[in-house]
């Protein structure tokens, strides 16, 4: 990486008979297409910052962490998830832990979540959704790492997104069961199941289309950039973290098993628009 006011230099100085000066090979170079030119600056995530001293290196980094950013991002992550998971991906990245170890670890404090919205009291269920927001944060940590240490992979991308479905349909049960608890010797003791069975089925179902979804893009198979504008904003949304803080306000508000009807009746929505995003009509048949 250069800055491109350093090539009219390099330009300019006549190499040894028989040189290549390093202007002209990067001119060539980008005509074969070995190299990428682009200017810094027209996109946060690609920046140039000259290290010269330690408050340079400082100053690269602060920059460094602040473009660090995932393919799809909602309102909380942008503007606090992330801000906060920059400090554990740093105690991360002192421990070396991979980015696939990291999504285990905020699958397992999820999970662990789950089981506290299982105990049915107010303030367990206070308890884990903040356990869950915290789940939320670290999950920011796996794509970080991945992109900060070049580990980044198809198979690592899947494990996330599983991931987070096994998590979300274990808070969907853990919610339900809860909720079930508490109304237990009343004749609606069922509903809080009902419904959170209907929020894991259509989780289940989402996350099946979704990953239909994603393969299609993939290949660039969709019929119509409209098509793929609908898959990308669906896949933005299945992806979104932002509905950890929609819990923890229903917890604060002891109303949890509000928000078991917002998941089943939202999943089960979900379900019927990626059934339509892929509809055969959408895919292209070239």
């Amino acid at each position: 990486v250069l800055p491109a006011s350093m090539l009219s230099a390099v330009g300019q100085v006549n190499g040894e008979p028989g040189s290549l000066p390093v202007c002209r090979w990067l001119e060539r170079a980008a005509t074969d297409g070995l190299v990428q030119v682009f200017t810094a600056g027209s996109d946060p995530a690609q920046w140039y910052q000259s290290v010269q001293d330690t408050a340079d290196i400082r100053t690269a980094e602060r920059r460094l962490f602040s473009s660090l950013k995932g393919e799809f991002e909602g309102f909380v992550d942008r503007f606090f998830n992330r801000k906060v998971s920059r400090w554990f991906t740093r105690v991360f990245l002192a421990l070396r832990l991979s980015p696939n170890a990291i999504t285990i670890v905020a699958t397992v404090v999820g999970l662990i979540a789950a089981a506290g919205f299982g105990l049915g009291s107010y303030q367990a269920g206070i308890a884990a959704a903040l356990l869950f927001q915290l789940a939320a944060v670290i999950d920011c940590c796996d794509g970080e790492v991945a992109r900060l240490t070049f580990t980044e992979s198809p198979f690592g991308a899947w494990l996330d997104i599983a991931m987070d479905n096994v998590v979300h349909m274990a808070i969907f049960g853990g919610i339900a069961i809860g909720a079930s608890l508490q109304a237990t010797g009343s004749e609606q003791a069922w509903v809080p199941l009902a419904l959170g069975a209907a929020a894991i089925a259509g989780n289940a179902l989402s996350f099946t289309l979704v990953n239909k979804a994603q393969k299609i893009k993939q290949t660039s198979k969709w019929n119509t950039p409209v098509h793929a504008a609908w898959s990308d904003f669906m896949l933005k949304n299945v992806a979104s973290r932002d509905f950890s803080v929609i819990v923890l306000i229903f917890a604060l508000l002891g109303k949890l098993h509000w928000f078991l009807w917002t998941a089943a009746i939202g999943s089960m929505v979900f379900a019927m628009i990626m059934v339509w995003v892929l509809r055969p009509s959408a895919i292209s048949r070239a």
